[in-house]
């Protein structure tokens, strides 16, 4: 998965930063915008303000289970089947609970895993889409820090922190603090009185563990429905339609004109829509009578070619009418 994928199209748009303050408060940055201080309100205010924007949503540290897992396949389709077998040990539900991301570490061959609630990444898109927004991304807020040499911050009385590729949490800061401290010692904790600005800075590299995948995807809107391509396409056929009408229409109308013309310049000439046309007596799909040979006592030359002629119109013998120059044709 790469950033670029953000935006339908492959377009890097700087998107609208949000983070969760608690209840159906919201906190959010413009990071397309200079100078611009983040601002707080719920989703129906962050509505007039951010349609039809890039939405990039913070997820609460707390909601959150980052792992390293060490495989011993490298191939992704190995990893992708092998992953949720090794992902049963370290969760505490059922594994069909919970929707996770992963990307694999090149350096150690460690694949990192992302895991959030099912329910409780389902219920926060329909909270945004009942108030008119599309979220495009759903990003882990300790992944918003930097990998090395890691780091925390301290805001609304929670801790956030990383520790690794992938290893990080937050909590409440009473709770979190005393045992980050014993457990790294060197981690430098950062208080801060707004985290947006920072966790600006590093939106494209959180980017790559976008929850919104799979069953959360949200539908690309480069792709029109049916009902939306069924007036064009209806247009497409009866254009196609009227196109060939008027062919057939122009091809029997000079057919016409051919046979017209054919029987001005040959009075006697059979019309070509009677050329084939077959008489009694003739055997299907040959010019020969019915009964009889070529040779037949008491037939003349001309009952060879008798077969030949269209209903209506007979060969005159040219040793019974010597008017007539050749195998004429009479009325």
């Amino acid at each position: 998965m790469s950033s670029a994928a953000f935006e339908p199209g492959g377009s890097m748009i700087e998107p609208i930063l949000i983070r969760s303050v608690g209840g159906e408060q919201y906190q959010w940055l413009d990071i397309g915008q200079a100078d611009v201080q983040p601002s707080s309100g719920n989703l129906q205010e962050l509505a007039t303000l951010a349609t039809p924007r890039n939405l990039l949503l913070v997820w609460p540290a707390a909601s959150a289970l980052l792992l390293e897992i060490e495989l011993p396949v490298r191939n992704t389709a190995q990893i992708a089947k092998a992953l949720p077998f090794a992902l049963e040990d370290h969760l505490a539900d059922d594994l069909e609970r919970y929707h996770w991301v992963w990307q694999r570490q090149s350096r150690q061959g460690t694949v990192g895993v992302a895991a959030v609630a099912h329910d409780a990444i389902a219920q926060c898109r329909a909270d945004f889409a009942a108030a008119g927004l599309r979220l495009l991304a759903v990003c882990p807020e300790p992944l918003f820090l930097a990998e090395e040499p890691g780091g925390a911050v301290i805001a609304d009385s929670h801790c956030v922190f990383r520790t690794g590729f992938c290893q990080g949490g937050g909590g409440e800061c009473d709770v979190v603090r005393p045992w980050l401290s014993a457990a790294y010692p060197d981690l430098e904790c950062q208080p801060l009185a707004q985290p947006l600005p920072l966790y600006a800075s590093r939106w494209r590299d959180a980017l790559v563990w976008n929850l919104l995948t799979g069953a959360h995807a949200p539908p690309s809107r480069s792709m029109p429905s049916f009902r939306e391509l069924l007036p064009a396409a209806a247009l497409v056929l009866l254009g196609a339609a009227i196109q060939l009408g008027g062919q057939w229409y122009q091809s029997a109308t000079q057919s016409r004109q051919i046979d017209q013309h054919v029987r001005a310049a040959q009075p006697g000439a059979v019309p070509r829509n009677l050329s084939r046309r077959q008489t009694p007596g003739q055997s299907q799909g040959t010019g020969r009578p019915a009964t009889g040979g070529a040779n037949q006592p008491g037939r003349s030359r001309a009952g060879r070619f008798s077969g030949l002629a269209a209903p209506g119109w007979q060969y005159a013998d040219p040793t019974t009418q010597p008017g007539i120059a050749g195998a004429g044709i009479r009325r």
